[in-house]
């Protein structure tokens, strides 16, 4: 059974029979060298323990003077290698960088399994801690998600005050507003289970043409990437991105939300009630001619520099509003009638 998409959709889904992953494929995680990573970035990888006990690997991109952080959540299917092009041009910009592998994704000893938004977005909130204690200086944070990362960055910052949060940045984020559609999936899932048993929904990638190459290479070929996924896990994908349109009425940091005029994964329509429900600053950007994946299309460095402009806007009027503050509290007539 095969699952069309439009006609812009370089992949397509089906219906297979569960297959072993190959032994060792989570070991690649710490040999693999991505054809796109700079050769004069600081990158360390390592792991932090959450809360629950989990092992989350990372990798890091150190700046040698940071004026913020910022954790990074990659998409559906992907792990923290995803970022391995972009991490050392925001430390190049003096923004310290810290990937995660997502519960169930990567390297995770979950991989495979859907752990829960609310465990994924603990995850989150526990990297955006981890990151400000490796800095060793108190340091505002960003989150920039990506995909279905961009999901999870809504329901953490809804869920709970993230210390130092200054600001979001949502590329392409996984939102659905139809509950219609979200049915939809769920009888998806559920048909993968009756119709095929023991089964797993299959992601094909045909072409790269649209991403950088790197990308391409890393998208197609990189054991890590996942392209079999259990009916469960669509399941709560679907589940993740229905809750993040409503999740985002909670979410009052201020929010820069991009998406491509060709997204052929989510509606322009989905992403926008998304961006209506936010409760605080809020800025749109539809950008012509992007697909999807915004951070690996050919012409991500036009997202990165909008990004990173966006976040060090964030830092001046913060240094404003902190300097209007000190003046007041200096004045003679502060605090009187």
């Amino acid at each position: 059974m095969t699952l069309s998409s439009n006609s812009f959709a370089p992949y397509r889904f089906h219906i297979g029979r569960r297959s072993p992953e190959q032994k060792g494929t989570r070991e690649h995680a710490g040999l693999s060298i991505n054809v796109g990573a700079d050769p004069r970035a600081r990158m360390r990888c390592g792991s932090f323990r959450a809360s629950d006990g989990a092992t989350i690997p990372y990798r890091l991109w150190q700046a040698k003077e940071s004026v913020a952080a910022v954790l990074l959540l990659h998409g559906a299917f992907d792990y923290s290698a995803a970022f391995e092009e972009i991490g050392p041009k925001f430390a190049r910009n003096r923004l310290t960088s810290l990937a995660i592998d997502q519960r169930g994704f990567g390297a995770t000893k979950s991989r495979g399994a859907w752990a829960g938004i609310e465990r994924m977005a603990m995850d989150a909130i526990e990297a955006g801690q981890a990151l400000l204690e490796r800095i060793g200086e108190p340091k505002p944070l960003f989150i920039l998600g990506e995909s279905m990362g961009a999901a999870v960055a809504v329901h953490a910052a809804a869920n709970t005050t993230i210390p130092r949060l200054r600001g979001l940045v949502l590329a392409s984020p996984g939102a659905l507003a139809s509950r219609w559609r979200h049915a939809m999936l769920a009888c998806v899932a559920a048909a993968a289970r009756l119709v095929a048993g023991d089964s797993e929904i299959v992601f094909e990638r045909l072409s790269g043409w649209e991403l950088t190459p790197a990308a391409a290479i890393r998208l197609i070929g990189d054991p890590l990437v996942m392209r079999r996924i259990r009916p469960e896990m669509l399941r709560g994908m679907a589940d993740l991105a229905l809750a993040a349109v409503s999740e985002a009425g909670s979410v009052t940091t201020p929010v820069l939300t991009m998406v491509g005029a060709r997204d052929e994964v989510v509606r322009l329509g989905c992403v926008r009630r998304l961006f209506d429900n936010l409760a605080g600053e809020k800025i749109w950007r539809v950008v012509s001619d992007a697909p999807h994946l915004l951070l690996h299309w050919q012409r991500s460095n036009e997202i990165l520099r909008d990004a990173t402009g966006w976040m060090m806007a964030q830092l001046r009027c913060q240094d404003a509003r902190q300097e209007a503050l000190a003046r007041n509290v200096g004045s003679p007539s502060a605090g009187l009638d």
